[in-house]
């Protein structure tokens, strides 16, 4: 099912904000790795998010949802 566009557009959006934040928790993540041991950045970690997975994890999800309504609309159009 096809969502509208500007809700689609809102999400996308939302999702981009998102992205830039873990972007940029990401590279205090791989700059904290740089000044710690294996161990250390292992105990550290416990718990926490991964930035580098919610990114693959944002990516995937957005690119899955935009072709889906991409296809969507083609078909529509196609249609009707």
């Amino acid at each position: 099912m096809l969502k509208d566009y500007q809700e689609h557009s809102k999400s996308n959006a939302k999702v981009l904000e998102d992205m830039a934040g873990l972007t940029s928790e990401y590279d205090k993540w791989i700059q904290a790795e740089m000044k710690k041991s294996k161990k250390e950045m292992v105990v550290s970690t416990v718990g926490k998010v991964n930035p580098a997975m919610r990114l693959g994890q944002h990516i995937e999800e957005t690119m899955t949802n935009n072709i889906v309504q991409c296809l969507g609309t083609m078909l529509d159009s196609l249609t009707f």
